[in-house]
């Protein structure tokens, strides 16, 4: 079916509909963001029923859920397309989206687990200025922890032992590798502290969180040649706006090794290809850092922002090419973008997550004889600590530096006899 018959068929539907004009601007809002026609139809015939259901009456929560709760399962109607709650709950969740109704909290009030999960949650994201990412998994884990100890109200927090709090750490990481586990003990730590800090606990029993075995500086990271990035770099498609905006992003992690969430926080306001700078915003820091960049980023940077970047009104910088167009991109979609490249380019066995290209930019730098402080600086560490194991990668260095074996003289060993 052609486009124009989509269009006929739909606004053939919705005619006469009570809730005609919003649905017109569905419409609207569905083509300018990408959608396919038969989404088009299969939306605007699941709307066109629960409008001439609505009648006059307002879209609210209320009538919504009324609508699929009450009338959707004993539905009689001769507009309905399908009797499907899930079906009919995203159709009707996109409609007010594009209302600019954000989803309401319940008007019932919180129980004590709640409140306290909105203040830590605040806490995090206010004071600790930890990315959401962090922070829904501190979040997550925090919960955990209070269904495991039955906490229902603050007065059942003073009898928490530093005994339970071994024996709950004991049971949550052994599941997982030592990287995770790590991990979670880390957040375990913060929402203990947390609580002591609010008189919650009477003892800090973070102490009591055991630290996992984990030799920090022991193994070396795995890095790429250069080879293997050019070769990254070149299976990017060029010629279609999706390959443009696949290549600017693997720019960035390749020659400034930025983290995703930083990719997906650029704004096009921070994006300066006069003067080769893009402005990053950091979450901890609260501040804005201005970054160099090079020729060959600026230049993909600018082929996307001028052939493959999607018309539309979002204010970051890479978005999404297929619907919902526009929407900006997540952490895990920057997670796909580089396992499409990797596949592409028969590389899927060396490139392991994105890390890999941090670890591949700190080698190239130390090879280059750049400092430690210099390297820390283009990576975002906080910490001179973190950059250290990258003072192991560079074995040619560690070669000049290396002593003779005990009982080894130019090249020939001791035979028992000691030269004079």
């Amino acid at each position: 079916m052609s486009h124009e018959l989509f269009l006929r068929c739909v606004r053939r539907r919705i005619a006469g509909n009570p809730q005609e004009p919003l649905l017109e601007r569905f419409l609207t809002y569905l083509i300018q963001r990408g959608y396919a026609p038969a989404t088009w139809y299969r939306y605007l015939r699941i709307t066109d029923h629960f409008g001439r259901w609505l009648g006059r009456r307002s879209l609210t929560f209320e009538t919504t859920h009324d609508f699929l709760t009450r009338h959707l399962p004993r539905c009689h109607c001769r507009a309905h397309s399908t009797r499907s709650p899930q079906r009919n709950g995203e159709a009707i969740r996109l409609l007010r989206e594009m209302g600019g109704i954000a989803p309401r909290r319940s008007s019932a009030p919180l129980c004590f687990a709640d409140r306290l999960m909105e203040e830590y949650g605040r806490h995090l994201t206010q004071v600790r200025g930890l990315a959401p990412v962090t922070v829904h998994h501190r979040l997550d884990l925090a919960r955990r922890m209070l269904r495991q100890f039955r906490a229902r109200q603050s007065s059942q927090f003073r009898g928490w032992t530093a005994a339970q709090v071994q024996q709950y750490i004991a049971q949550l990481v052994r599941p997982y590798q030592t990287s995770t586990g790590r991990a979670m003990t880390s957040a375990t730590r913060s929402f203990l502290r947390y609580l002591f800090q609010n008189e919650l606990i009477q003892r800090d029993l973070a102490a009591a969180v055991p630290k996992l075995a984990h030799w920090r500086l022991g193994p070396l990271p795995d890095t790429l040649t250069i080879q293997e990035i050019e070769q990254l770099v070149r299976a990017t498609r060029q010629r279609t706006p999706l390959g443009l905006r696949d290549r600017a992003i693997l720019l960035c992690m390749v020659e400034l090794g930025l983290r995703r969430p930083d990719i997906t926080g650029l704004q096009l306001t921070g994006v300066d290809l006069a003067h080769q700078v893009l402005r990053l915003a950091h979450h901890k820091e609260r501040e804005t850092a201005a970054t160099p960049i090079t020729s060959r980023l600026a230049d993909a940077i600018g082929l996307y922002l001028r052939k493959g970047r999607p018309a539309c009104d979002s204010p970051f910088l890479f978005v999404s090419h297929r619907a919902p167009v526009g929407k900006p991109l997540s952490t895990s979609a920057i997670g796909h973008v580089v396992e499409r490249i990797a596949r592409l380019a028969r590389l899927q066995d060396r490139v392991a997550g994105t890390h890999i290209f941090r670890h591949s930019l700190a080698s190239r730098m130390l090879a280059s004889g750049a400092r430690l402080k210099q390297i820390a600086d283009v990576l975002g560490h906080q910490s001179i600590d973190t950059t250290m194991i990258y003072a192991k990668v560079d074995l040619n260095a560690l070669t000049q530096v290396a002593l003779p074996w005990p009982g080894h003289i130019e090249g020939k060993a001791f035979a028992g006899e000691v030269r004079p």
